[in-house]
C-alpha cells in the first residue's frame, strides 16, 4: 500500500482558539488514518500538554500508560500502537507520539507556521511535501505539517527557516512526533 499524501490544499480548518485551554490545543487523532506500517511498529509513546512558565503555549511531554513522564530515546518506554491508542482513548493524555530512533529508517521533517488560519499551506511547505511523496499530517495545533519518510539525516537533526516566520526542523532518532493522522 502506498503511504498516503497530503493533497495540494488543505481543507478549511477552523482557526485555533487564541486563549484555548491544554485540553483544546491538540487536533484529536484519527487512529486509523495513521499507516499501519507505522502502527506496527513498537516505537509509540502517549503525551500530555504541561503548562511551560517560559513558554506562551504548554510543553508536550512524552508519557508512558502509567502517566509518567518518560524518555523516547530508551525502547523500554515504547508501547504498541493498540496499547498507546486503547490509554489515550481512556483519558488522561492529550495524544499519542511515534519515536524516531536509529534502528529503524524513518526520519521526521517538521514544517511549523505554514498552514494559515482558512487552511491555505505555503507554497513552499507544498513543494517539500510533494518532492518527499510519502506521509505527510497536520501538526497538533494544525498549523504545521509532519511528514514522515524513510531515510537517513547526514548529520543529527537540524533546524532552518524555511520563509518568513516558517521552520523545518529534521529529525531521525531521540526525538518524536506527536500525531494526528490528519490528513
Amino acid at each position: 500500500d502506498p503511504a498516503p499524501t497530503m493533497p495540494r490544499t488543505a481543507p478549511a480548518m477552523p482557526p485555533m482558539p487564541r486563549a484555548a485551554t491544554p485540553a483544546t490545543l491538540a487536533l484529536p487523532v484519527d487512529a486509523s488514518a495513521i499507516p499501519a506500517e507505522l502502527r506496527a511498529l513498537r516505537q509509540w509513546v502517549l503525551w500530555k500538554f504541561v503548562p511551560n512558565p517560559k513558554k506562551p503555549k504548554p510543553d508536550k511531554v512524552p508519557m508512558d500508560v502509567n502517566g509518567r513522564a518518560c524518555s523516547v530515546t530508551d525502547p523500554r518506554n515504547f508501547l504498541p500502537f493498540d496499547v498507546a491508542h486503547a490509554a489515550l482513548e481512556r483519558g488522561g493524555f492529550s495524544g499519542l507520539g511515534f519515536c524516531f530512533t536509529a534502528r529503524d529508517d524513518f526520519a521526521g521533517i517538521d514544517l511549523d507556521k505554514v498552514v494559515s488560519p482558512d487552511g491555505t499551506i505555503l507554497p513552499e511547505a507544498m513543494e517539500i511535501v510533494t518532492a518527499l511523496a510519502s506521509y505527510a499530517e497536520f501538526s497538533v495545533s494544525g498549523t504545521g505539517l509532519h511528514i514522515l519518510c524513510r531515510g537517513r539525516l547526514s548529520a543529527k537533526g537540524c533546524r532552518a527557516v524555511l520563509c518568513e516566520e516558517s521552520e523545518i526542523e529534521t529529525y531521525d532518532s531521540g526525538r518524536y512526533f506527536a500525531t494526528t493522522g490528519r490528513h
